[in-house]
């Protein structure tokens, strides 16, 4: 049953307790190379829906390396693409791999003429409202609250 009218989360599937995200900033594409690892709750089996915007998932697998099935349906105005993932039997554990797109509405992406140094791109996110599905696959409801690592690789010289 969803339990959030701007979600895909449905309270029957497994919870996610946190999130091990690493990411790699491409500047000449704006966009994110990432993996988003969701942990959960107990280990879980079944289905999981997780809300997306626009990301191009590339592959998912289980905390033991197996591939974990996955369909991302067609888009939606304002909930976007629910992917729809199917757990094996006690599964602690996913990882996401996925490219953002260069118009993820959480990212801002600046030119070096539009920063104060202007010679380096910069780059800024803004999750609040639904944002953060364009950057991350998640359980985007106010009613699943996580905790979260995050390691962010920036290209020289705009990561010194």
């Amino acid at each position: 049953m969803r339990i959030d009218p701007h979600s895909y989360t449905d309270d029957r599937h497994a919870h996610v307790r946190s999130l091990a995200w690493e990411a790699r900033v491409d500047f000449p594409t704006r966009t994110l190379l990432a993996t988003a690892t969701l942990h959960f709750d107990e280990p879980s089996s079944g289905a999981l829906d997780l809300d997306t915007r626009a990301l191009h998932i590339t592959r998912v697998t289980d905390d033991r390396g197996a591939a974990v099935p996955f369909e991302l349906h067609a888009a939606e105005d304002i909930l976007g693409s629910r992917l729809s993932l199917s757990l094996p039997d006690s599964t602690r554990s996913v990882s996401i791999e996925y490219r953002t797109a260069p118009d993820a509405s959480a990212l801002q992406w600046l030119d070096p003429a539009q920063t104060a140094g202007g010679k380096h791109p910069y780059l800024f996110s803004q999750c609040q409202a639904i944002h953060a599905r364009s950057v991350v696959p998640l359980q985007d409801t106010p009613q699943r609250r996580i905790t979260f690592t995050a390691a962010l690789t920036v290209p020289a010289p705009c990561g010194d």
